[in-house]
C-alpha cells in the first residue's frame, strides 16, 4: 500500500467517525468486512468467493452509487444455484456501511426479491434394508456411522 492510499484510508475512517464517509467503494468495504468478520478460514473463502460475483459489478462504485434496481438486474445474470447464496452474501455485508453512515438503507435488500430456495428431500434409500445391506458391506469400522447418520437425520455435508 502507498502512503497516498494509506493516507485515503485514513481520512475515510475519519469521515466514517463522523458520519460523512461516503467515498468508499464496494470493493473496499467487503475488504474490510471480511478483515473483521469473525469466522472459520472457510467461511470466510466461500464468503469471498460469492462476493467476488458482486465485486465483478460493482467493486469500482462508491457505496452511495449502489442501486437496488441495478442489484436486481444483476442477480439475475447469475446461475440459479448461486443466485440465492451470492445476494445473500452481498445482503450481509451492505449493513454494515449502513451502521457506519455511508448508506442510508441497504440497496441489495430493499426492492430486491429474493425467493428462499426450495430443497428437496433427498432419499439415497428405499429401506432400512437397504441401508442395513450397505452398512453390512462397508464392515464394522464404516457400517455403523454410516447407520448413525441415517437414523439421525444427519445431512451429507455434514
Amino acid at each position: 500500500m502507498t502512503r497516498a492510499e494509506a493516507l485515503g484510508r485514513a481520512l475515510e475512517r475519519l469521515r466514517r467517525q463522523n458520519g460523512v464517509g461516503s467515498t468508499l467503494t464496494l470493493k473496499e468495504l467487503v475488504e474490510e468486512y471480511l478483515a473483521q468478520h469473525d469466522a472459520e478460514p472457510e467461511t470466510i473463502d466461500k464468503l469471498s468467493w460469492l462476493l467476488a460475483k458482486a465485486l465483478r459489478a460493482f467493486g469500482g462504485r462508491c457505496l452511495p452509487e449502489l442501486r437496488s434496481q441495478e442489484i436486481a438486474a444483476w442477480r439475475m445474470t447469475i446461475s440459479p444455484g448461486h443466485r440465492f447464496e451470492a445476494t445473500q452474501s452481498l445482503r450481509q455485508v451492505l449493513p454494515r456501511a449502513v451502521v457506519w453512515g455511508m448508506i442510508d438503507s441497504n440497496p441489495a435488500k430493499h426492492g430486491v426479491d429474493i425467493p428462499q430456495l426450495r430443497r428437496t428431500d433427498k432419499r439415497p434409500f428405499e429401506s432400512w434394508t437397504q441401508l442395513d445391506e450397505l452398512a453390512s458391506r462397508l464392515g464394522p469400522r464404516y457400517g455403523p456411522p454410516v447407520l448413525f447418520a441415517a437414523a439421525t437425520g444427519l445431512r451429507p455435508g455434514e
